[in-house]
């Protein structure tokens, strides 16, 4: 005769924001987003400083246009 463990009953484990430990100790929750933010801006002013041909005049199937 073979015996069969049972599943365990448990709930699952549920954390609300109050009880994430953000690391580096006092960084909270609004200072992470801002951090985000203000990377991700630096990174949108990086490629749009970096565009090839930004400002040129070029011939498209409507006629001239502009890089803008």
């Amino acid at each position: 005769m073979s015996s069969l463990k049972k599943a365990s009953r448990t709930k699952p484990l549920s954390l609300s924001q109050d009880d994430y430990i953000y690391p580096r100790g006092s960084r909270t929750r609004k200072n992470l987003m801002s951090e985000k933010i203000e990377e991700t801006q630096a990174f949108l002013k990086y490629l749009d400083d970096n565009i090839v041909g930004k400002g040129v005049l070029f011939f498209g199937p409507y006629g001239r246009r502009k890089g803008e």
